[in-house]
């Protein structure tokens, strides 16, 4: 029950209509406390995102035109940006909107008043050479710019977000759903997969903390595997049968992926970027909120029946 003259906290989101933004904003819209803010590049309808009934305004904007959505972040404690640009695209797209996006998200809610700034990032920053990893790239130099910002900030990363629908759990059910499955390199590198409702509920326990003292959260599941079992256990899920393997060279796979993404971008399986994920280990490091919730999370054999089943159980 609300109390009589209480003041909302007002909070600002972005990429509310994205696959971790829509369990995000779910999960906020069950608190009374929050007024939402929710910043979209498209016009939508508050029933797509189920927050009809609660206290939410939804502000069709531009994040590189601040006079689109200033008038929304005035009276604002916190922005919590998960807008980004992921999959296929150029190196010039990944700048503009993961990089020249929170530029500018970052200074209007400085002018605005902002305190603090939840930004979602990725593991991929981790990885040792992303030469041709355009994506990891642009989301690097957009930490480099909220730890630069006058705001308190944290910094999430997460690992390999799976669940009903998830991008790369769609990709990963094409390598591992035919009569051999596909592998990048000997597939020995390791990954920390999260649920996606995991991961959400993990947001919205750092957002609660109201601690942004400078962290870098790092965010992954319970359990570690291989991608190799991995993707065996999802290929058993599906087929019903013990999984054989079919390698193909990695370093051949991103070279030849890189010659042509600049002409095929838009029709290959995977970029040469995506393919760094074979390459190095997708791995989290402890921190307490997640090790205080670890034991409740989805391991990877609920994951994978999720993903094969195409349905979740939350």
């Amino acid at each position: 029950m609300d109390v009589p003259g209480s003041k909302l906290e007002r909070i600002v989101v972005t990429g509310a209509t994205g696959f971790v933004g829509r369990r995000f904003v779910a999960r906020l819209a069950r608190e009374k406390r929050f007024e939402l803010v929710l910043l979209n590049r498209r016009v939508v309808d508050a029933r797509e995102l189920g927050v009809e009934g609660a206290r939410a305004t939804l502000v069709n904007c531009d994040l590189l035109r601040p006079e689109s959505y200033s008038e929304a972040l005035k009276g604002a404690t916190t922005v919590v940006h998960l807008a980004a640009r992921t999959g296929k695209a150029s190196p010039r797209a990944f700048d503009v909107d993961n990089v020249e996006r929170t530029r500018a998200l970052l200074d209007a809610a400085a002018r605005a008043g902002v305190r603090r700034f939840l930004h979602v990032s990725t593991i991929a920053v981790n990885y040792p050479e992303k030469r041709r990893y355009a994506y990891a790239r642009s989301k690097e130099v957009a930490e480099q710019l909220v730890r630069g910002s006058r705001l308190e900030w944290t910094i999430v990363r997460p690992t390999i977000v799976l669940g009903r629908a998830a991008p790369a759990g769609q990709a990963m059910k094409k390598l591992a759903g035919g009569a051999r499955v596909m592998l990048f390199g000997d597939g020995a590198v390791k990954v920390h997969p999260i649920d996606v409702e995991d991961l959400a509920e993990l947001l919205f326990a750092t957002l609660a903390r109201e601690h942004f003292t400078g962290d870098t959260l790092e965010f992954g599941g319970p359990e570690v595997v291989t991608f190799r079992e991995l993707l065996g256990r999802l290929h058993r899920r599906i087929r019903g049968d013990e999984p054989k393997f079919t390698s193909i060279p990695l370093g051949l796979a991103i070279g030849g992926a890189a010659l042509v993404e600049p002409l095929l971008r838009s029709v290959m399986p995977v970029t040469a970027g995506q393919l760094y994920a074979f390459a190095y280990d997708s791995l989290a490091q402890p921190n307490e909120l997640w090790t205080a919730r670890r034991a409740t999370m989805k391991n990877v054999d609920a994951i994978v029946a999720d993903l094969a089943d195409g349905a979740s159980s939350r």
